[in-house]
């Protein structure tokens, strides 16, 4: 589960925000929407909706949590310079700054680190306590590490491993793009232990971030592999209305372009790993000059007879629908953390609001979390949500984005209409349109002539 997470000078962030998922004592309201955490009697929100307005800096948190994943996962090669707060002269000479908090092993974690340009600064993982952090590793901008062994055998009395595999990789120097995690990630999960392997694993895996036009996962592949899988988006397709009520992946073997037989495999495969298409191409086993198409097609019916239409010809709305559909059955044996950029984008507002309420209320004892930008205001209800599952941003006059939660407010009753009031401006993080008088004279149409003032002396 996701505790907190904290980005400082990165793109539209300079000092530090935090998306804060602890719930609050305060409300009651909705008690399948919180989880409990180890170790006491909080808990976290199942869910964080996010408004804003356009450029307020939504987008840039998802990436932010995109950009430290692929960091972790060892993809430093394929970024760019670290992207640091674009309004302050000397902020390219700061490290900008990630940090998550989560529960693996049962127990709560804080791992982060900072990176100037495209060099580590500093990287840390601590468990997280009551009192105090005790901090587990530390690596420095040398490219040295420091474990804390009496912390280890303290709090990790029962995990021997924990001790030898952190103590021994300590010993090796890393260069400026490679983090110490980087190094635990590539030991394998048998000889990394319980503790850190549940660490590993929640950053790696559990935590899904799904950028703007990104499936979670290949749709023709799931659909393929698991059959009560296929039973569930059909239905869920069938009830939205979107008058798709089946699917069929069907397979058509055809010939390989010549001059393309060597380059096939890698250009099938290039295709293959968007999880966006709705084909799959494969070469065949027997003959080496053709290839396998997998194709989606979506079944409709009209008067007792089925139509089927490429899956790429249905409309956005559906296709969104069907990249979002494993969201809502995931975190059922394996906790997951889905963080979503515009879940409105192609979706009705009551389709968007029937799939956070699917997400928030169903399977209650699933270990799942769904954190999306929106700026579908009517999805600002606490039928729906509860109010600490409701965040805000905005930029202030230093062209910081700021992240704040409704919680943060005093006096929200439990009847108030959130969405009259979110857009009368009463929370922020709305638009601020300025005078038009201006602009209008820019639009006229410049064919048209003036008419003249009938004031005027006409000509002799």
């Amino acid at each position: 589960m996701l505790v907190s997470f904290s980005v400082s000078n990165f793109r539209s962030f300079g000092e530090e925000a935090t998306l804060n998922m602890v719930a609050s004592n305060r409300y009651d309201d909705h008690p399948t929407h919180v989880m409990g955490l180890p170790g006491g009697n909080r808990s976290v929100v199942r869910t964080a909706v996010i408004y804003g307005a356009n450029a307020a800096g939504k987008s840039n948190l998802v990436k932010a949590m995109e950009y430290a994943q692929k960091w972790i996962l060892g993809q430093a090669g394929r970024l760019s310079a670290v992207d640091a707060y674009a309004f302050e002269p000397n902020a390219r000479a700061k490290p900008s700054s990630f940090e998550f908090r989560f529960v693996a092993a049962g127990r709560v974690f804080a791992y982060g680190f900072d990176v100037m340009k495209s060099s580590i600064q500093g990287e840390w993982l601590a468990l997280v306590n009551a009192e105090d952090d005790d901090v587990i590793f530390e690596r420095n901008a040398d490219g040295r590490t420091k474990v804390d062994e009496a912390v280890l055998k303290r709090r990790f009395a029962g995990d021997d491993k924990i001790v030898t595999l952190l103590t021994s990789l300590s010993k090796n120097d890393l260069n400026d793009t490679q983090l110490f995690l980087e190094s635990v990630r590539e030991v394998r999960p048998a000889s990394q232990g319980e503790t850190i392997a549940g660490v590993v694993r929640w950053l790696t895996r559990t935590l899904v971030v799904l950028p703007i036009e990104q499936a979670h996962e290949h749709v023709v592949r799931r659909l393929a592999r698991d059959p009560e899988y296929a039973v569930f988006a059909e239905a869920l397709l069938g009830s939205l209305g979107t008058g798709v009520h089946r699917f069929q992946i069907e397979e058509d073997e055809r010939r390989i372009p010549r001059g393309m037989e060597d380059s096939f495999d890698d250009l099938a495969r290039h295709v293959s790993e968007n999880p966006d298409t709705d084909s799959v191409f494969r070469r065949h086993p027997d003959a080496p000059d053709r290839y396998v198409a997998l194709q989606l097609q979506a079944y409709h019916s009209r008067d007792g007879a089925e139509f089927k239409l490429p899956m790429r010809e249905e409309s956005d709305g559906t296709r969104r629908l069907l990249a979002l559909a494993p969201l809502l059955r995931a975190g059922a044996e394996e906790p997951r953390v889905f963080v979503v950029d515009e879940l409105d984008r192609s979706l009705h507002p009551l389709l968007c609001w029937e799939f956070l309420r699917l997400f928030a209320d169903t399977m209650p004892g699933a270990r799942r979390q769904l954190v999306v930008t929106t700026h579908e205001a009517h999805l600002l209800n606490q039928q729906l949500l509860r109010r600490d599952e409701y965040w805000f941003m905005e930029k202030d006059d230093t062209q910081q984005s700021r992240l704040y939660s409704l919680s943060e407010y005093q006096n929200v009753r439990k009847d108030l209409q959130l969405e009259r009031g979110y857009l009368s401006g009463r929370f922020g993080a709305i638009p601020i349109i300025g005078c038009m008088d201006d602009l209008e004279p820019l639009l006229a149409d410049p064919r048209k002539e003036p008419v003249a003032d009938a004031a005027e002396a006409t000509p002799t």
